[in-house]
């Protein structure tokens, strides 16, 4: 990958450190992956110099650094907005990276009635769920190499309509069809992409997409629900082995199974009883 890059940035060799790029870094499944990756990159199974910590909490990613056997870079910016995708851009022209590994991680969701569900926060959702590990990609692209790869955060809730979190679980349909898609289409420059499918994760993910205390809870049930160390510990052999899709966990992987044998409604239903949801507004 060599020569002039051409308007949109492709061509570009990068001069500066190999690094690996995790967003939504200061909590839940980022963090974590941080923590593990970090591991793998001080035995050598990934050639990285540093990690580029990328989340908006600054003091959370300060947290980071010494704490891992690696070199940490903080980098706090929102990814749900224009202006911090573009400082990310602006990063990497200035460093010019070789980035090894990009794993998109950031993402939230909200757990209720569609109704009770501020529009703002469901247009949040596509913004950081969609838009920006778009643009993260875009924008990292021209700084990898044969043999670099991606991880794209989905969800299993990416291969059916979920209620009562239909938005975010929208946004991870998108998530994995893309991110397939996208595997497919740089192949021939030995970038691999793999989709991460994951169950529910015991993280702090439920504390901010259940409603308030107090308020009705549409989710009773997360039978089956996954330690997080076990789940990014499978994503990330995955990724190593370059498959297109990681399905950590066997409720991941009968949820897909049922997902080509049953109908949508029978699916949903499904869903339903086993949540125990409460459907009403």
């Amino acid at each position: 990958m060599g020569g002039k890059a051409n308007g949109n940035g492709r061509g570009i060799v990068g001069r500066g450190a190999n690094v690996i790029v995790v967003t939504g870094a200061s909590s839940d499944m980022g963090r974590e992956f941080v923590q593990q990756i970090a591991y793998w990159a001080a035995v050598g199974r990934v050639d990285a110099d540093e990690i580029w910590v990328i989340a908006r909490r600054e003091e959370r990613l300060r947290g980071l650094v010494g704490s891992v056997p690696v070199t940490v870079r903080p980098v706090a910016l929102d990814l749900a907005d224009a202006d911090g995708l573009e400082t990310y851009r602006g990063l990497l022209v200035e460093k010019r990276p070789n980035i090894v590994m990009l794993a998109n991680c950031a993402g939230f969701g909200r757990m209720d009635h569609f109704e009770n569900v501020p529009l703002g926060d469901e247009l949040a959702m596509v913004d950081l769920n969609v838009k920006a590990p778009v643009a993260m990609v875009s924008h990292s692209l021209p700084y990898m190499r044969a043999g670099s790869r991606i991880m794209n955060l989905c969800s299993i809730s990416g291969f059916l309509p979920c209620p009562y979190i239909n938005v975010y679980a929208a946004t991870k349909a998108f998530m994995v069809s893309w991110s397939r898609a996208l595997g497919r289409e740089l192949a021939h420059r030995g970038i691999k992409v793999t989709a991460a499918c994951p169950y529910w994760v015991r993280t702090e993910f439920f504390d901010r997409a259940q409603p308030k205390p107090g308020e009705r809870r549409p989710f009773h049930n997360f039978v089956g629900i996954m330690d997080a160390r076990a789940v990014v510990r499978q994503i990330i052999e995955d990724t190593f082995h370059g498959r297109a899709l990681s399905l950590p966990g066997w409720p991941a992987k009968v949820i897909f199974a049922a997902t080509k044998l049953l109908p949508v409604r029978a699916l949903m239903w499904s869903q339903l009883r086993l949540q125990e949801l409460d459907g009403r507004p």
